[in-house]
């Protein structure tokens, strides 16, 4: 925080900061010299702060008596300059760089100089004054993204970075410019000198280059027959026409940029005018985002419209939102058709199988087994492999060829080894084979082909099956050409929906979302939930729905991002490979903190019944989730999760709270609780996930059968096959999801994602400050007494106190317990025993009266007049442990108010009757 110099003086000159005060800033210097010295956020020193705050007499002082604060930089490495244009004023800026020139190309943590800065934010001035002061317009960052390249076809910052008029220190020259390039150069130079910019240099120039233009503008690539007249005249229908007649959609326009991006920027103007983000520009941009790629490998840095989103970001990142829901949509149908098109032609070619004669193929036996020729040493995975090329089914109770099993053992087999090993191993013992067991490795590699097509892996190509096709000619002329076809065909689809702009669009969009790149402002969850809790019931439930629904679309897109080789060895158990399970981490850590936001939500309420209406709320989520009616099928894992926060140790003691919900909810309630019961091994809960294949399943149980799995079959093969069918319905479900990839409509991704929760000990009291605990003294002990008492004290919690079947709280609260303490300490025996309760009693009196003023301010009660009693019984007792603060004498025993009428006086009134009690009392203390 600071360097130097004390918390005070940066609180001081923060103050001083604050109010703008520079003489007072430079008078306060001059008294405390290592004040200088201090460091404030970022670790800007006061140099840096004072270039921020604008004051120009306060940097002239401190450039010219403590040259040193130059050359200093902030926490991420930015100098001077960065702050300058952050913060921009010309006279500052000009001042800066009369005194530190040799700093204004200095680049900060990720590369960018100042001018960098000056060109996002399209600071004419600024670019034009660094320019000037010789920055280097060709300095990349570690994107390889340079300044020049950041002009984006702007004609005022491309006149006033000076670049084609002012000699600059050019990069190093790999290679001279081509004739085409040339020629085009030629072409670009006519067009700003219809813009009046200042005419290029002289092509023979030498100290133009080729690379100079090649890092933002590829011009042999650029579509002259497209004018900015004829792409600013389109409408939808026209760009459908372009695309028909095929165009190309990622053809580059002036200044090279690409079409997509020249949309972009047209839509984000227009959107940023109307707010209206389903505009006719907005329509172009989702429409080209459909057969466009945002983000060109290997073309130039002006592609990526990443870099474009500081100038008004908020519209480009609402607008980009606004986007991925469209590609989410076009996703969904695009898988769709390819899982149904994917499926008709395994049935298809499951049933060529069995015309060929895989129907009378029974279990392995003496006749039909064939060892390979080559005794080899082989893994256990390829020994299972090759029983089962060979029909070997040791655990399927069917004497027919069974598909389940195959697909499960080749799902269970994939966690053990990799498809192109198993594929390989399947071609060594290929000779082996006879026709019914090549039939057989037939609907293997079919499987393997499949599996690796839902899995978007693509590490089985179609090189690798070769043999396959070859020898299909030769054992099935009959039916090669339909088994041959599938393998075609969904390698080609494969390849077509990996390649697709819909799906390689959507991926990255989807990437910015989750590193926060794109960060649109949404309606906000938090106030979402505030509104549904205050609300009367039946207007509540309008909220239900809306809940659930996001609720509903964060579990989902959790579960379809999590990869299958996540589930591999259990790798999220362990701290060493939970890195190899980020998507498992990332719902375990959703599910988690919803529990703790519902459970937050729960205990800060300002009273018993505005708790009861949070549990009712989400109550009513939990069974909307649970409905059949959502797709795929009930989220049983997100109405676990509120299930999870009802049965806390922080929200299951408020019986209170669950007692006023209302009786039609409170049924609810108990259905669910029926349902979450972890009794017999979720017995509800494996009948509804029986009744509906397509069930989002609970996390944790998922896991948990994952686990004993693994670690309960020591048998490869049976562990194989129960594996693989776990799997295999997760990827079911997973196919199920992805044809209705949907965004939350709120930030509850974010606010989940960057709340800070409280901590366990934090929620335990602010249940108890919602229901205080009860504590029974009748029949304790003077120690269980004093400790039961203390534990609660200790976390600053006033409990409740019953005494003879009475209740008493607050002020009342003392009165019996003291009455209690001088019942137990008259009838101990003298002893270290007792001097040890006496002392531990006045401790916790005076802890609790301060405690009890401290919550209850009206109170005003006072440690003396509550220790009097335990004074006189150690009096009586003769006992040598006594306060040396107070002095009080048999005669002024104190006779306690009547418990009965101390429990029904307020607190003002039962203060005032103490007072009166113990007037003497007080006179002889004082």
């Amino acid at each position: 925080m600071i360097s130097g110099s004390d918390d005070g003086q940066v609180i001081k000159l923060k103050e001083l900061f604050e109010k703008h005060e520079e003489k007072a800033i430079w008078d306060f210097i001059k008294k405390n010299p290592e004040a200088v010295n201090c460091r404030f956020l970022v670790e800007r020193n006061i140099l840096q702060m004072a270039i921020t705050k604008k004051m120009p007499l306060l940097i002239e002082k401190l450039i010219t008596n403590h040259p040193k604060l130059i050359h200093e930089f902030d926490r991420i490495h930015q100098g001077i300059f960065h702050h300058a244009v952050n913060c921009y004023d010309p006279h500052i800026m000009q001042m800066l760089i009369t005194a530190a020139p040799e700093l204004i190309n200095h680049q900060r943590q990720d590369g960018k100089t100042a001018l960098h800065l000056a060109m996002n934010a399209q600071n004419e001035l600024a670019v034009q004054q660094l320019v000037l002061a010789k920055a280097n317009i060709y300095i990349a960052d570690i994107q390889e993204i340079t300044p020049y390249s950041l002009v984006n076809g702007n004609p005022i910052l491309l006149k006033a970075m000076c670049c084609w008029s002012q000699v600059l220190q050019p990069p190093p020259q790999e290679e001279p410019l081509s004739e085409v390039i040339i020629n085009d150069i030629k072409n670009l130079s006519r067009k700003f000198a219809l813009l009046k910019i200042n005419p290029v240099k002289p092509l023979t120039d030498p100290t133009i280059s080729a690379d100079r233009f090649r890092t933002s503008i590829i011009m042999d690539k650029v579509d002259t027959s497209l004018s900015l007249e004829m792409i600013d005249d389109w409408d939808v229908i026209k760009l459908k026409e372009y695309l028909t007649e095929g165009g190309d959609p990622n053809i580059l326009v002036i200044f090279g940029r690409p079409l997509i991006l020249h949309l972009f920027l047209r839509a984000t103007t227009q959107c940023s005018k109307t707010d209206d983000y389903d505009c006719m520009e907005a329509q172009l941009f989702y429409l080209l985002l459909k057969h466009a790629l945002l983000d060109k490998s290997g073309s130039n840095a002006n592609q990526c419209i990443q870099e474009h989103l500081v100038e008004n970001a908020p519209v480009k990142m609402q607008l980009l939102h606004h986007a991925q829901r469209h590609m989410s949509q076009e996703l969904g149908i695009m898988r769709t058709y390819y899982h149904q098109q994917v499926k008709s032609l395994e049935t298809e070619f499951d049933n060529i199988l069995l015309f060929a004669g895989l129907h009378q193929l029974q279990r392995a036996n003496q006749n039909n087994t064939k060892a390979p020729n080559e005794v080899s040493e082989l893994t256990r995975p390829q020994k299972i492999l090759e029983k089962l090329c060979m029909g070997s089914m040791p655990y399927n109770k069917e004497r027919t060829f069974n598909t389940r099993y195959i697909s499960n053992m080749i799902n269970g087999l994939l966690s053990q080894t990799t498809a192109k090993k198993m594929i390989a191993h399947i071609k060594k013992i290929w000779p082996n084979f006879d026709s019914e067991q090549k039939l057989i490795a037939n609907f293997i590699i079919k499987e393997l082909v499949i599996i690796d097509f839902y899995r978007h892996s693509q590490t089985i190509d179609k090189k690798h099956i070769l043999f396959l096709l070859e020898d299909n000619k030769k054992t099935f002329p009959l039916h090669a050409p339909k088994l041959n076809a599938f393998f075609n065909n969904l390698f080609h689809f494969s390849d077509s929906m990996n390649k697709h702009p819909i799906y390689i669009n959507h991926t990255l969009l989807e990437i910015w979302r989750r590193e926060l790149i794109i960060a649109p402002s949404l309606t906000s969850f938090r106030e979402l939930v505030t509104n549904a809790t205050n609300s009367p019931l039946k207007a509540r439930m309008a909220y239900v729905k809306q809940i659930a629904n996001e609720i509903n679309a964060l579990t989902l897109a959790g579960y379809q991002a999590i990869r299958i080789e996540e589930l591999y060895d259990k790798k999220w158990s362990d701290i060493n490979t939970q890195n190899d399970a980020p998507n498992i981490m990332r719902c375990i850590d959703i599910s988690n903190k919803l529990s703790f936001y519902i459970q937050e939500m729960i205990v800060s309420a300002e009273n018993v019944q505005a708790a009861a209406r949070v549990f009712e709320l989400f109550i009513l989520v939990a069974m909307e989730l649970c409905t059949t009616n959502n797709h795929p099928g009930p989220n049983i894992s997100a109405a676990f999760a509120i299930m999870n926060a009802f049965n806390t140790a922080v929200t299951g003691r408020l019986t209170k709270p669950l007692q006023a919900i209302d009786k039609d909810i409170d049924k609810k309630l108990q259905q669910l609780n029926k349902f979450a019961k972890p009794s017999k091994n979720f017995k509800w809960l494996r009948l509804t996930e029986l009744a509906h294949p397509t069930t989002l399943p609970y996390l944790g149980k998922m896991l948990s059968d994952v686990t004993f799995i693994y670690d309960g079959n020591p048998n490869l093969t049976m562990m194989c096959e129960v594996l693989g069918s776990k799997l295999r319905q997760f990827s079911q479900l997973q196919r199920a999801i992805s044809s209705v990839t949907s965004l939350p409509t709120t930030d509850i991704d974010q606010f989940l994602g960057t709340h800070v929760f409280l901590n366990e000990d934090e929620l335990y009291k602010r249940s108890c400050t919602l229901l205080p605990p009860d504590i029974m003294i009748d029949s304790l002990s003077i120690s269980q007494l004093i400790n039961s008492i203390e534990r609660y004290i200790h976390k600053e919690i006033l409990p409740h106190i019953i005494w003879k079947s009475k209740r008493f709280e607050g002020p009342a609260m003392i009165n019996p317990i003291c009455q209690c303490l001088g019942n137990h300490l008259q009838t101990m025996q003298k002893g270290a025993t007792l001097k040890e309760d006496i002392v531990r009693s006045k401790k916790m009196i005076g802890d609790l009266v301060s405690l009890i003023n401290k919550h209850y301010p009206e109170a005003t009660l006072e440690y003396a007049t509550y220790i009097a009693q335990i004074h006189e019984l150690e009096n009586m007792t003769d006992s040598t442990v006594s306060d040396p603060n107070i002095s009080i004498s048999g005669s002024e025993a104190l006779i306690f108010t009547s418990l009965e009428e101390s429990a029904t006086l307020p607190p003002q009134q039962l203060q005032k009757k103490h007072t009166l009690s113990f007037g003497n009392l007080r006179k002889s203390h004082k």
